[in-house]
């Protein structure tokens, strides 16, 4: 996997995220994990996790982009009992810090290619999430209902459609009937490979993973690309037909949920818009979604992630072609 996108993926989010993700392998394989970062952090002694199975103890230390004021918790590390140590840096750190680490031989480091090794191999769902949050597919999606949010409140002029206008939700039809159709293709394509796993094989997983990263990298190109730019191109032009889409979709079942929620975290606090429509809506944790209770393998996960991303194209096309009703059709009559 490209070594930036591995990095892009935990370019937003906090070490916090990584405990979890961590917390979650090691107590798979059936560790007790402290998380003095979280519970203790007076006594946590440069580790922010320590994990103990039998005679195994680790003692682990996590920091997004390490620079000189980590240097002591570096060494900290160093001079715990602990028998096992590990310090991982998710982004790549400062010089101050490598010539500190270089001295540091007692401790063992894990960059973000380690880390995604680990946590494919030892199936961490929370991080398979992350994993495609970065993807570009992604980011088109939630730019687009980024570009829909911004135009809810804008009033629709009532008026008899003109020709350009016509012409732009034609597009948009178009446009995203094309990425539905992809997506319901890979989406059956996925199925007979993934929901017929019984055995989880990292080589393989591994493979599995590049393969659907590639695909929907692919389609990005084709079709979200394209999808993007088409009601990039309405806002600029035509934002009341966006604020007009955004009230016809806000009355219906699969939109109630994002639209009524979305308007009150964009009014009270902006910048958490963006993590509510990214992790409760394109992608939402498979562990409380409505097909929890068969998300048990990491083969599911993957493919509740496909779906879902249909499921989204999906509700898109539909609110398009309600847009595409109400302009055109209920103007003819």
């Amino acid at each position: 996997m490209n070594d930036d996108y591995l990095q892009s993926i935990w370019h937003k989010l906090d070490e916090t995220i990584a405990h979890e993700c961590l917390i979650e392998i090691y107590k798979k394989q059936g560790f007790k994990v402290k998380d003095f970062h979280k519970h203790d952090r007076i006594n946590e002694n440069g580790i922010d996790l320590v994990c103990k199975k039998k005679d195994i103890e680790l003692g682990i230390a996590v920091k997004k982009k390490p620079k000189q004021k980590d240097i002591k918790q570096l060494q900290k590390l160093s001079k715990n009992p602990v028998k096992t140590k590990i310090y991982i840096y998710l982004e790549p750190p400062t010089s101050p810090f490598e010539i500190e680490m270089e001295k540091t031989n007692n401790v063992i480091f894990w960059d973000w290619n380690k880390v995604h090794e680990e946590l494919v191999n030892y199936e961490s769902r929370k991080y398979l999430l992350l994993y495609f949050s970065a993807h570009p597919l992604m980011k088109n999606l939630y730019n687009i209902y980024k570009m829909l949010y911004d135009c809810h409140d804008v009033k629709n002029i009532n008026h008899e459609p003109n020709e350009d206008e016509i012409k732009a939700i034609w597009n948009l039809k178009d446009d995203s009937v094309k990425l539905k159709a992809t997506l319901d293709f890979s989406k059956d394509k996925w199925h007979n490979i993934l929901m017929s796993k019984t055995e989880f094989n990292p080589d393989e997983y591994h493979q599995i993973l590049t393969d659907i990263h590639e695909e929907l990298n692919n389609i990005n190109s084709k079709f979200g690309e394209v999808l993007n730019t088409s009601i990039q191109n309405m806002k600029r032009k035509y934002p009341y037909l966006l604020g007009h889409y955004w009230h016809l979709v806000s009355q219906r079942t699969n939109w109630k949920n994002f639209t009524s929620t979305s308007r009150i975290i964009g009014k009270k606090d902006p910048k958490r818009l963006s993590e509510y429509v990214l992790f409760s809506w394109i992608l939402p944790n498979p562990e409380n979604g409505k097909y929890s209770y068969v998300m048990r393998g990491f083969y599911s996960v993957l493919y509740y992630i496909i779906e879902n991303t249909y499921e989204i194209s999906k509700d898109i096309e539909d609110g398009v072609d309600w847009l595409h009703s109400s302009i055109l059709f209920e103007q003819d009559a």
